[in-house]
């Protein structure tokens, strides 16, 4: 099973991966680097238990959402 995906975007490359965040919950984070700051992350979380919507959402993710990670964490640059 993949846990990472990368996209080269045109703001640049945006890394996601499919983990656990802090209190043991299932999530997908991208991580992007601006050039105005250093190696920046957002997150899309869910409930505890649903391990099979986020690996869902995960597959599903494509160049379009990529970027549009990107630009959101480009707003607070």
């Amino acid at each position: 099973m993949t846990f990472f995906r990368t996209f080269e975007t045109s703001l640049g490359d945006v890394l996601v991966m499919r983990q656990d965040n802090d209190e043991g919950g299932p999530e997908i984070r991208y991580y992007f680097e601006p050039e105005t700051l250093g190696l920046c992350s957002i997150a899309v979380c869910f409930d505890e238990d649903d391990y099979e919507i986020r690996d869902s959402q995960f597959d599903k993710i494509d160049l379009a959402q990529a970027e549009l990670a990107a630009k959101e964490i480009c707003r607070f640059a």
